[in-house]
């Protein structure tokens, strides 16, 4: 199952949610994940990062947070291809993406 995400501002989204109930569910056994800017005209700083819930369900500063990315500038037109050493445990982990910058246009492909 593929999973796609359009994001239009500059903020903090789930990329894949913990699992917390039974049932079928987006997991953590990720193989590719392509973030591309597909901005005219700006560039955009991205996070891609686990983030488990020691403080709150949301992103809080008191989570634990372990990065794929971090600060990464993206410029206009780009896409990055992470495709090594992606999975990880949905029971345990949320898999977010922060976009900063002015007006961000990112796309997000998970397989």
């Amino acid at each position: 199952m593929a999973i796609y995400k359009k994001i239009t501002s500059a903020t903090t989204e789930d990329l894949v949610t913990k699992v917390t109930t039974v049932g079928p569910s987006a997991s953590g056994n990720i193989s590719k994940l392509l973030i591309a800017n597909y901005s005219d005209a700006n560039a955009v700083t991205i996070d891609v990062f686990l983030e488990d819930a020691a403080a709150s369900a949301s992103t809080n500063v008191g989570n634990n947070k372990y990065y794929f990315i971090n600060s990464l500038v993206l410029p206009v037109g780009t896409s990055l291809v992470l495709d090594d050493s992606l999975a990880f445990n949905s029971k345990t982990f949320n898999l977010r993406i922060t976009t900063a910058g002015t007006s961000p246009l990112v796309s997000v492909i998970i397989t």
